[in-house]
């Protein structure tokens, strides 16, 4: 059997329920995204052994705001980005999906990951 060539890894990371809008989210994406920024190279539990690869994008699977209002997009926007660290603080390529909350107040949320594509 041929063996591929190259590394055919692919590190994705995944966040879930981000709530931009709740209590003090704010203050701890303040605290996550470092982390994400900085994954690469970081050694995996020694069972695993090897090194975490440059991530390819993160999947934020739903929940992005509390209630799904302007004022909650914007700051999951400025903190995120749309593009890829082009215009927030995370570094690689966000792919959002919508969740519930995001659907509260009507289909803005939805509207923005749509028009982000």
């Amino acid at each position: 059997m041929k063996q591929p060539r190259g590394n055919s890894d692919v590190t994705f990371l995944a966040v879930s329920d981000t709530h931009f809008g709740f209590g003090g989210i704010p203050a701890a994406h303040e605290v996550l995204i470092p982390k994400l920024n900085g994954i690469a190279g970081r050694a995996f539990p020694a069972p695993i052994g090897g090194v975490v690869a440059p991530p390819r994008g993160l999947l934020v699977t739903g929940d992005l705001t509390e209630w799904g209002n302007v004022e909650e997009w914007e700051p999951f926007a400025a903190t995120y980005g749309l593009d890829g660290g082009a215009n927030g603080k995370l570094r690689i390529p966000v792919f959002e999906v919508v969740g519930n909350h995001d659907k509260v107040h009507g289909p803005f949320v939805e509207q923005q990951v749509i028009k982000s594509r």
